[in-house]
């Protein structure tokens, strides 16, 4: 896997069934100073149907291949944890960051979600700092992102890693490499 050029935007992929929730989202993320290319989709078959094509080389001239997703998962036709089942399953992006941004912050699919290949779990509607630390993260580093944006304080952790602290990740308890 290549380290991606710092300086090349990173396409960006939001799935959201809720069209005002798009227009925040696309808010907040130029309010970051965030001006890659960035596309939506309105339900979670809509968002297999663009990957399988994005995947087989299909999608046509002006859908770039995302590098970082912003996932809901309560969507129509599939839900987000159909998504992320799919992406895992497809092995097709293994370079692209999911980001599930749900109202949801039940364990469960806080849990499920990681279990799933989810890189980091935001409760919506983060914080524009938020936003650009984790489109940095992207830009800049294709190795090592999950254990860089599970770090950040302001990613819901899966409940049995809540005693990680910031300071400790990307090692465990004791500080040693995962």
């Amino acid at each position: 896997m290549s380290v991606p050029n710092p300086q090349a935007p990173v396409p960006i992929l939001i799935i959201e069934d809720d069209r005002d929730a798009i227009v925040l989202i696309r808010r907040l993320l130029t309010k970051a100073g965030i001006d890659g290319p960035i596309s939506s989709v309105r339900d979670g078959e809509a968002a297999i149907t663009l990957l399988q094509s994005l995947a087989a080389g299909t999608a046509g001239v002006g859908v770039d291949r995302p590098r970082l997703m912003f996932l809901d998962l309560h969507m129509p036709r599939v839900n987000g944890f159909g998504v992320l089942k799919w992406i895992q399953e497809s092995n097709a992006f293994p370079d692209c960051a999911v980001v599930v941004m749900s109202t949801s912050d039940l364990a469960s699919d806080i849990e499920k979600a990681y279990r799933l290949g989810a890189c980091a779990y935001l409760t919506k509607y983060p914080e524009v700092q938020h936003l650009a630390r984790i489109y940095e993260e992207a830009a800049q580093h294709a190795e090592g992102f999950l254990a860089r944006v599970h770090a950040l304080p302001f990613v819901q952790r899966r409940p049995m890693d809540s005693w990680i602290t910031p300071e400790m990740a990307p090692g465990d308890a004791s500080g040693n490499p995962r």
